[in-house]
């Protein structure tokens, strides 16, 4: 019988219908596979961990038709999400969630298990939780986690805004897309992290020779944080010394971009209890976000507000259990430091203070060369003297006629002289010593291998 034109066929037995939804598994299955090469390929393509993110979400978004993408980063005590795909009208996602705030899908990842949520209303979560859903527009979710050596590192969040269905069948690829792409991520991270090491290294080598030839303290405190600002591209790289009262810190010497305006003396106490303290303890401290920063107080961040600096790093330099300076940057907008970046900052923190510390050693004995030398022409001078004396007096008292009282003249003139070049000869062991404690003083401070740890 010919089918009516706009009719569908329909199956003419269960058969059919079994070989029709084999064909659709098949070609499902097919579909799949060919978006993991593609994603794969893609992937490869991308240098950056953050572009890796973005396509692989959007790819996966486009592909499954749902709201939302993204992949949250597993730390210690908070979910960092830096990259997402969004439908237009849904929440983002982006931003640092603490763990204090319940989310059963983290728990869940942490744990190295899925989260299956096929429709919100009926989800075994709190009712504030789901209270959160409905906000966010949230109508089903499946979170899947990805683990290393055991333990979860991350987790990808698919979102939709309404209830769905989630097959059996899209199970394992949504795991496998994710364990796809959490690789390719690594491995941009850790291409990043080489060549920002080889980076490292050649600035590092860069500044020493800069330094060396340098014989001024200030001089050398200019050089490394104008070359420590360009290389960062922060606004401001200052060294501050730290007066007696341990509480204001004077500016000896830095880089402002462009020449800005930074003041000259801070106030520790301005600060805060949480920097100070952490500057006393020789501990860096690392601000991302002074408007945001877990355990800054307000009165810090007001500080921070009226200098212009909304990102911060301070190295300290502690000696013999005190602070006595420190070494920061700022820039005007929220940056979260990388622990290279750090490592870098306290490096040269490290090494201008090695530069400084042999400056003034060489200096002290430069200026003790000098007031050796000046002693030592002016023992020339006064030994000549006493010696020219005695040269006489010895003369008289061998003459073939002496007189009967020259003797009882001579004598105590001699002792005069003798007492006098025994003064001369003791300034002149005094300055001897002087000289090498000079020595030893600059040993003490600048140390034989460069690079030491100062803090």
């Amino acid at each position: 019988m010919p089918i009516e034109p706009g009719r569908k066929k329909t199956p003419r037995s269960w058969a059919e219908v079994e070989r029709l939804r084999a064909e659709a598994a098949l070609r499902q299955v097919e579909e799949r596979q060919t978006f993991l090469l593609d994603l794969t390929d893609r992937l490869r393509l991308q240098k950056n961990a953050d572009q890796i993110e973005q396509e692989a979400a959007r790819l996966l978004g486009e592909l499954l038709g749902v709201s939302v993408v993204y992949f949250g980063r597993l730390l210690e005590d908070e979910v960092e999400v830096a990259n997402e795909f969004r439908r237009q009208g849904m929440a983002s996602q982006l931003g640092r969630y603490s763990c204090q705030i319940r989310s059963t899908p983290v728990e869940m990842a942490r744990q190295g298990q899925l989260f299956v949520v096929a429709d919100s209303k009926t989800a075994p979560i709190s009712g504030e939780e789901r209270e959160r859903w409905v906000r966010a527009g949230i109508g089903s979710l499946i979170s899947v986690p990805v683990l290393r050596h055991g333990s979860a590192v991350a987790s990808m969040a698919i979102l939709d805004n309404v209830p769905r269905h989630w097959s059996a069948g899209e199970i394992p690829f949504l795991q496998e897309t994710a364990e796809r792409t959490w690789s390719a991520v690594e491995r941009a991270r850790a291409e990043a992290a080489l060549r920002e090491s080889d980076e490292r290294h050649t600035f590092l080598l860069r500044l020493s020779d800069a330094l060396r030839p340098l014989s001024g303290v200030l001089d050398i405190q200019s050089t490394a944080t104008r070359m420590l600002a360009e290389y960062l591209g922060v606004a401001h790289a200052y060294y501050y010394e730290l007066s007696p009262d341990e509480d204001l810190w004077l500016v000896e010497e830095g880089y402002s971009a462009g020449g800005a305006e930074w003041p000259n003396t801070f106030r520790l106490s301005d600060y805060g209890d949480f920097i100070a303290d952490s500057l006393r303890r020789g501990v860096t401290v690392a601000l991302n976000d002074t408007e945001h920063e877990p355990g800054l107080e307000e009165s810090a961040a007001a500080a921070f507000r009226a200098i212009g600096s909304r990102a911060a790093v301070a190295v300290p330099l502690v000696k013999g259990g005190r602070l006595v300076g420190a070494l920061a940057v700022h820039q005007p907008g929220p940056r979260k430091w990388a622990p290279l970046e750090l490592r870098l900052i306290e490096d040269v923190a490290d090494r201008t203070w090695a530069a400084a510390a042999r400056a003034r050693a060489e200096e002290a004995l430069r200026e003790a060369d000098r007031k050796r030398s000046d002693l030592l022409a002016m023992l020339g001078q006064e030994l000549r003297n006493p010696l020219v004396a005695l040269e006489d007096a010895l003369r008289l008292l061998r003459s073939p006629e002496p007189r009967p009282d020259w003797r009882e003249i001579t004598l105590p003139f001699l002792d005069q002289q003798v007492d006098h070049l025994n003064r001369l000869v003791g300034e002149l062991l005094a300055a001897r010593l002087e000289r090498g404690k000079s020595a030893r003083r600059a040993a003490a401070e600048y140390p034989q291998q460069p690079g030491g740890n100062f803090r």
